[in-house]
């Protein structure tokens, strides 16, 4: 799966996307993936393995309060 995702910040803030490699109901900062977001326009392009999709994902989209702008949010098939 690739998740795509296309934003405008006007701050500095961060994406972080949470993943479980078995289906328990607690996420932690061990399996995350965290991704810096500048002012400005930004794209973001994530490969997951599907083995984290069926365990459900748990997604932050920006961890400051702000002005935000999404233009894309989409998750698909690579293939």
């Amino acid at each position: 799966m690739i998740l795509s995702y296309d934003l405008n910040s006007d701050i500095k803030t961060a994406f972080q996307i949470f993943y479980k490699k078995e289906s328990k109901p607690e996420y932690n900062g061990t399996n995350s993936y965290k991704v810096a977001i500048k002012k400005g326009d930004n794209k973001i392009n994530l490969i997951i393995p599907s083995v984290y999709v069926n365990n459900n994902l748990r997604l932050d989209l920006v961890s400051n309060i702000g002005n935000y702008y999404l233009r894309k949010f989409k998750l698909y098939d690579a293939e």
